[in-house]
């Protein structure tokens, strides 16, 4: 079905959500997204789109790369009520053109912070990894194509590209990057039922943690992310969106040391931010893999039936049950699959 604002009743979230997802953009792509970034725009060297609303020391971040290889057009279904999808043919790429439509609304807003779309978050997180190399040295001085300096150092890192309804993430990845008391701030100033969850996964906030107190990942209403299966709640995005124009960012409470060990880490191993263990226990086992998935394993995932089918390939493939289970729902692998799916 073609693109047609008019089926969302000209709501500007969901209008600049279609914009945006009428077109896959995988890394090296992210350009096409540029024309719906309101306000003035700065792009650094790794081409990573910024706009500044006044002076706060908050950074809201979302990525405009999509998890496929090449661009093409994208053809929306409307059938199921209240959400958007595609007609099987490709993804849909609310992951993460719904925190990049959020952040629009925000800018659009004159909500103080400074935005940041990041490029290639789906290839490695290279836009962010990238940017934080430079704030770990001077504050972002230099980054910006044109050499002009950025904000000063963040206090927190909000990322809108979690799945789902309810998450705002405390741990990425096993280690911590947020405060349970930020966590529950924010989520009592959204008041659409978030609360803090351990088992976010990988985003562009986790590149920041090194150095920025709070860094967070907030779900947005998309689901089977990764997939043609991929959909979005435009009620929830648009609902979000609204809520986060309204929170007072600047008086949620900063707590979280980066420089600090938690000993209280649910995952029982260390940050790889530079805390230090005092026990071996809090040590990770060098021949468990953390790393992405090895081509095989990934292969053998998409054909995995259920859960318990992907367990035993990961396990056949030396992961362990605790990896298994994050590098699973880190590529958005949905259980059961159908013939059709397969």
């Amino acid at each position: 079905m073609r693109y047609n604002p008019q089926r969302t009743g000209g709501d500007p979230v969901v209008t600049t959500f279609m914009d945006m997802a009428s077109m896959t953009t995988p890394h090296g792509y992210e350009s096409y997204n540029w024309r719906s970034i309101p306000g003035p725009k700065m792009i650094d060297k790794y081409n990573n789109v910024h706009v500044l609303v006044g002076s706060s020391p908050i950074m809201f971040a979302c990525h405009l790369d999509t998890a496929d290889d090449t661009p093409e057009r994208v053809w929306f279904d409307f059938r199921k009520k209240n959400f958007i999808r595609t007609n099987g043919r490709t993804l849909l790429g609310a992951d993460d053109k719904a925190g990049a439509a959020i952040m629009c609304h925000m800018i659009t807003k004159r909500v103080p912070g400074h935005y940041v779309f990041h490029a290639g978050e789906e290839v490695g997180c290279i836009g962010s990894t990238k940017l934080s190399e430079h704030l770990a040295w001077d504050g972002f001085s230099g980054a910006l194509q044109n050499g002009a300096p950025l904000p000063d150092k963040p206090k927190a890192v909000i990322s809108f590209d979690r799945r789902g309804y309810d998450s705002i993430v405390t741990h990425q990845m096993g280690s911590r990057t947020c405060s349970d008391a930020f966590a529950l701030d924010l989520a009592d100033a959204l008041d659409l039922d978030h609360q803090p969850d351990p088992t976010g996964v990988w985003t562009d906030s986790v590149q920041y943690a090194p150095y920025v107190p709070e860094c967070t990942n907030v779900s947005v209403g998309y689901f089977n992310q990764h997939s043609n299966q991929e959909e979005q709640d435009i009620d929830f995005l648009r609902l979000l969106a609204e809520r986060c124009c309204q929170v007072d960012w600047e008086s949620l409470t900063i707590s979280r040391d980066p420089s600090a060990f938690d000993q209280d880490d649910p995952y029982g191993y260390a940050s790889w931010f530079g805390g230090k263990p005092d026990t071996d226990q809090y040590i990770i086992d060098d021949t468990e893999k953390t790393d992405d998935l090895s081509d095989d394993a990934f292969d053998a995932l998409s054909c995995a039936t259920d859960k318990d089918h992907a367990m035993m390939i990961m396990t056949e493939e030396g992961y362990s049950e605790k990896m298994a289970n994050q590098l699973i729902e880190w590529h958005g692998f949905n259980f059961p699959k159908t013939k059709e799916t397969q």
